[in-house]
């Protein structure tokens, strides 16, 4: 049991709220779901007010050209972007060059298509839960980086994922254990076993996986260490929170079961 996982999370809940070793009323599988509760009322609200750039995070897309019309294909915001907000926009070239794109209210699209056409000036506005791009983007050639405030996983159970072992290849690393909902085709993160807990990769899809190992589609991150953590897409058995809030966590959720 590492310091920072959800076991030792419950076990700290569970003292603080004095729950007698025999009891039905809260299982694990409830207290996770408290954790989930405090920490996206409570704690990510705090987090965002004194350092709204801990969770931000991007998503890139192949830039779709158009030339004077708002275009057809708006880029999603990520599911897991927390209120659907977006922090701002880029487009990088195909040398890497990244520039930012400026946002306009989608109102004045239909008045200014011509002049930023004629200008090459590209902007971005958004429509529901998409961003599309306006103005001249027919020179510009490579993709449209989406920089957005990434949802807390949910907790779960160390039971409910694998910790990394040892590293095999650019593919493939051992665990010590590879739970019955990870087969071929499974999205799974890719976790910092470590404070401060960030995602190295998002929804990678895997591949084979063996007795006491996981080969992945995707190349596996140049960070990834031993102790990383490997669950299904959109869960974490290590709070998304700073350390020092742990046991901010601990205390409200004691609170809530006293």
């Amino acid at each position: 049991m590492s310091i920072y996982d959800s076991a030792n999370l419950v076990d700290s809940i569970q003292n603080n709220a004095f729950v007698p070793i025999s009891q039905n009323t809260f299982t694990n599988a409830n207290i996770y779901k408290l954790c989930d509760l405090e920490i996206q009322s409570f704690i990510v609200p705090m987090i965002m007010q004194q350092r709204a750039d801990y969770y931000v995070s991007y998503v890139d897309y192949t830039l779709v050209t158009e030339q004077t019309t708002p275009n057809p294909y708006g880029y999603p915001i990520p599911p897991n972007a927390v209120g659907a907000k977006i922090d701002f926009v880029t487009i990088i070239d195909t040398s890497g060059t990244e520039r930012k794109v400026p946002k306009i209210p989608a109102e004045d699209v239909p008045y200014n298509n011509t002049s930023f056409a004629l200008y090459n000036q590209v902007y971005f506005f958004f429509r529901g839960n998409k961003v599309y791009l306006t103005g001249n983007t027919n020179n510009t050639t490579g993709s449209v980086r989406l920089y957005y405030f990434y949802r807390p996983n949910q907790i779960v159970d160390v039971s409910a994922v694998a910790q990394v072992t040892g590293i095999t290849n650019t593919h493939t690393v051992a665990v010590n254990q590879v739970p019955s909902t990870m087969i071929s085709g499974t999205l799974c993160d890719i976790i910092v076993g470590i404070p401060h807990f960030d995602i190295e990769a998002n929804a990678t899809p895997i591949a084979t996986v063996g007795t006491n190992s996981i080969t992945f589609t995707n190349t596996l991150p140049s960070t990834l260490a031993v102790g990383d953590y490997i669950s299904l897409a959109g869960q974490t058995a290590v709070p998304q929170i700073p350390y020092e809030l742990q046991v901010v966590l601990a205390l409200r959720v004691a609170r809530t079961m006293l």
